[in-house]
This record gives structure tokens, sequence and C-alpha cells, in this order.
């Protein structure tokens, strides 16, 4: 049976006027930076069995026909993955990656970096471009990166170089310059299949190891339109949902026509899980940026100096967004995980978009639709009986018995916010995780499920690129604790819930009582997947095998030709 679903309600307009997809652009500093601005991070199994995948986005809403100087990341800063494998919120290996721009544009006084079109030379294991005049068999602007592995802290662990030389996959422009040529121009699947063919020569590989940087179709997906727009989504009112939509109109995922640059990589378990029979990480990422940059005069390239300072971070999504208030955001972004729980814990124990939920919808004050939804626990400004600990579960501590690092502290000292050792904001992976550890024995259609089955989605256990986090967070923050859109079995298309009574059954949270009413489980802004590239055959904007983000979206999609394709 399908269930009919609330409108997204969030704390934008009344919390904070920066935004709400997932990490794009939602600090008032790094909002200038793009190039630095982590988007989203994810992290889940390898198609290859024993390893882990990692992934960090970064220059939100990337738009395809932003040329001649078409998207990159950026020299004189560095891209950090951390990963913690002890519980104590501090990394202990991490993947670094710098990057270094080929620029001959100027020797051939070309306006263009791409002239006449890019192509692969197997023999010499590059990209190559006609540009005569450069002298050189390549492009006139391309980008290489390196990768050091560090163990230890980050700054003064142990560095080992891991790969040199690897190639960013070049901006995807149209059928005559990426495309495959002039006889693609017409058909959407060729176009995609050229540019992926060129693309996938960007893949490195070390022993197993594999690493993909550059432009790929952004997985976020949100309707952002209609949240901005003082949190009025459009909610499709008839039932069954028609084409036409309603009187708020159709959803519609903002991020559909948009790219990010991505870095991807996967590893071998015993890279990352450290101790043996260990099977949970803590993973973040940061940016970070030299501390000094001089602007000098006369069209001279600017110095930069001093250390590296970082500039952004991401673990879990939407925490910087939904629940640190404004004026800690770019502090946030700042400072580290280990520090998380004395800089900002009691926004998570006492969240403000309680306050919005329930002015909304509860009738608690001048509500939208009163009577709605039961009202939402305010939590406490102290860690005691009150206070959100299904919330510190979700987003500071992981949750017990599933992710949280056995030498984690948990809520057990519920007098004192500092019980929370080894916490923070960090994404939390059980490689061992089964449907049988959590009591789960069917899909949400009723089908059944091995034990045996691994399980993964955001929160209970890393992130994958099709989990439903607006929602799942949303549902957790309306007091519910059920996770939505948990895809257990690729071929699984789940319209209810899983309710993870279980989880907190033998836990310090009770899960919710037979007198909350379901609508607190149904807050949700109608956007189900990310976007599918045109011409991709993908069904959700996801690959099956590395790079595992679809392709990005081409500048040429021409709607003359194409009347079919829907705009962004």
């Amino acid at each position: 049976m399908r269930v009919r679903k609330l409108p997204l309600m969030t704390l934008l307009g009344c919390v904070s006027a920066t935004a709400w997809a997932s990490s794009h652009r939602e600090a008032p500093s790094i909002a200038k930076d793009p190039a630095v601005d982590l988007t989203d991070v994810y992290t889940f199994r390898s198609e290859q069995s024993g390893h882990q995948v990692f992934v960090m986005n970064v220059s939100p809403a990337y738009q395809a026909y932003a040329g001649p100087n078409w998207y990159g990341f950026d020299d004189d800063a560095i891209y950090e993955m951390h990963i913690d494998n002890d519980g104590d919120a501090v990394e202990d290996v991490t993947y670094q990656f710098k990057f270094t721009t080929r620029d001959y544009r100027g020797q051939a006084g070309l306006i263009v970096a791409n002239f006449p079109d890019i192509s692969w030379n197997d023999t010499d294991k590059k990209f190559q471009s006609a540009n005569a005049d450069v002298g050189k068999p390549e492009p006139a602007l391309a980008q290489t990166y390196s990768v050091t592995k560090i163990a230890g802290p980050r700054r003064t662990g142990t560095r080992t170089e891991y790969l040199t030389g690897g190639l960013v996959a070049p901006p995807r422009i149209g059928p005559f310059t990426t495309d495959g040529g002039a006889a693609n121009a017409d058909n959407l699947e060729n176009m995609y299949q050229a540019y992926t063919a060129l693309a996938n020569h960007a893949i490195a590989t070390k022993d197993t190891a594999k690493f993909f940087a550059g432009p790929r179709n952004d997985p976020f997906f949100v309707d952002l339109g209609g949240v901005f727009d003082r949190v009025s989504p459009r909610v499709n009112t008839s039932s069954p949902p028609d084409a036409a939509g309603s009187v708020t109109g159709i959803p519609r995922d903002a991020l559909k026509g948009a790219n990010c640059l991505s870095i991807v990589f996967e590893v071998p378990d015993a890279e990352v899980f450290g101790a043996s029979g260990n099977t949970i990480i803590n993973v973040w990422a940061t940016t970070s940026r030299p501390q000094a940059k001089v602007l000098r005069t006369g069209g001279q390239a600017g110095l930069t100096g001093g250390g590296y300072v970082q500039v952004s971070r991401l673990g879990n999504p939407l925490v910087n967004e939904v629940v640190i208030k404004v004026q800690d955001k770019d502090k946030f972004n700042f400072t580290e995980p280990k520090d998380d729980v004395g800089n900002y814990a009691g926004y998570v124990i006492q969240p403000q978009l309680a306050f919005v939920l329930n002015y909304l919808y509860s009738g608690a004050g001048g509500a939208t639709v009163p009577n709605l939804i039961t009202p939402i626990s305010l939590g406490s400004d102290k860690v005691d009986a009150n206070a959100r600990a299904d919330l510190v579960d979700v987003f500071v501590t992981g949750i017990d018995g599933v992710t949280r690092h056995p030498n984690a502290g948990g809520v057990a000292d519920k007098g004192s916010i500092k019980a929370f050792h080894g916490s923070g904001d960090m994404i939390r992976v059980n490689k061992g995780l089964t449907a049988g550890a959590l009591g789960i024995a069917a899909d949400g259609n009723g089908g059944a499920i091995p034990a045996a089955t691994p399980i993964e989605g955001w929160p209970l256990n890393g992130r994958t690129l099709r989990d439903d986090v607006v929602n799942t967070a949303l549902t957790f923050l309306a007091d519910c604790r059920r996770l939505n859109g948990l895809a257990v079995l690729d071929d699984t298309s789940l319209e209810n819930k899983y309710d993870l009574h279980g989880i907190w059954a033998n836990h310090s949270v009770e899960p919710p009582t037979s007198g909350l009413t379901p609508a607190n489980c149904l807050l949700d802004d109608f956007v189900r997947q990310p976007d599918k590239t045109p011409g991709s055959a993908s069904a959700n904007g996801t690959l099956a095998s590395f790079p595992y983000i679809d392709a990005p979206h081409s500048s040429y999609y021409a709607q003359t030709k194409f009347p079919t394709y829907t705009y962004p």
C-alpha cells in the first residue's frame, strides 16, 4: 500500500539563509570559494570484494556550459579524505590529493583550451589535442594529480607517495570536442558512450586500488526551489499523483542538470580498517588552503605561503545546514570532529528544527497545517532524560551495536556532554553489518531478506549514492526514528519503512510510542533519486561499476533535437 506523504518543512528562513543541499554553499565563507566547497561525502562497499569506496565532491551546482574556463580543482589547495579506525575521532589514515594545472593557452594565443577536440593517445597513455601551434600533442589546459597516503596525524604523520601523474578527466563539452565527433550530434546515447569511454581513461590504478578525478553528474537530489520559497515545497496533492501536478506544482530536483567535481577512490580494507578484526571506521573529508595569499599588480600571478588551513569539512550530510546555527557555520568548517562535542553538541540535543516543525505542523504556534503531527520533542540544553539522544546516535556517536566504535563513549553518563568520547561529525561504516544483525528479515514490500545480506545506507552504515538523506534526516529530526529508503538489494524498490525498533531495543533511547502520529515519519520533499545523465543506461543516476557516479551533463543538448528531454 502506498502512503501519501507530507511536504518537507525545514528551518530555512527561520534558522539559516544559506543552503539545504547536503553541503552546497552551506556557510558564508565557503560559499565564496566553490573550488574547495565540499558538497557531499559518500562511502560504501565496492563491487570489488574486500574494498571500500570513498567519494568527495566539490564545486556545487557546476553548470555544464561554464566555459571557456571550465571548472577545475585548485592547485593551491589540498583535498583530503580522513579515516579514524580506533574510535578516537582523530584521523589514523589520510589520502591527500594535490593537483597541478598545465596551461599552454598563452603560447598558442588560443581563446579556448580544448581546440579542436580531445581524444585519447593509447600509445602515450594521455589525452591529446591537435594544437599544432602549441607544439605539444596534448590539450592546452589540463590537470594532473598526486595522491599521498599519510599514517597518523594529517600534518605530522608518516607520508607515503601513493600515486603520481593521475589524469583529471576532461570537461564534457559536446559531440565535436569530447563526445565522439559530428556523427554523434543527433544521438544522446552515442554522445554519452563516447564521452564515457574518453573519461574512463582517467581511471588510475595501483595494484587493486582505483582512483578517478573529474566532472560528474551531481548525485545529490532535493527540491531546493520549493524549500527556499518560504518553505513552500511543491506537493502533488492528487491521489494518485497526476502528471499535471497540483496547486503547488510538481516537485523538481534542483540539481537536475548540474555537475560537480568528484574525487572517487577505492582501496583494500587492510589499508583503512586498521587492527585485525576491526570492522568499524569513521570517515570525513576536508579541503585546505595556504595560510596567506598575496595579490600582485600587472597581471602577475599571486603568491601563497604559510601552512595549510582547513576551510571546509564534511562528514554526515546536512549537519552544517540543518543542525549548526549560522553564527557557528564557518567555525564548523574550520574545526575537527574530535572537538565537535564541546563546540556544537547543544545544537544536537536541543535541535532548533524541532521548534520550526512544531510551529508549522503541530498546532503549537501559527501552524501552516495545524494538528498534523504529534508535537516533536524539543530536547534539552543539557544531557538528561529530555535530551534528543536519538539525534546524538545519528549525528554524533553512531548507533550502539551497529556503527559505534567499541572504543568510543556513549550516553551512559548523562550528566555531562563530555561523556561522548571519540565522537563527532563523521560517517560511520561497519563493513560486517548484515540484515541478521539488525533483525531485518523482510524488505518494505514483504520480500524475504537472507540474514547474511550486507546492509548499507545512511545513517545506519556508510552513505550510498542513492540514499534519500533529506527524507531520512527529516524523519529522525521529527522524532520518528525510522529509516526511509534503505537500499538492501539493488533490485528492491522500497515504498515502506524499516521500523528500527530493534536497533534501540537494548539502548538508552526509547523507540516511538504507539501514540506517535505516523505523519511524523512521512516528512518528505518528494524527490526520490539522482537524475540520470541523458543517454545513460542508468535508471537512477548511479553506475554499477567504478567510478559509480554518472557521467557529467553536456552543454550541447539541443531542445530542438531532443524535445522529450526534460531540462532543469
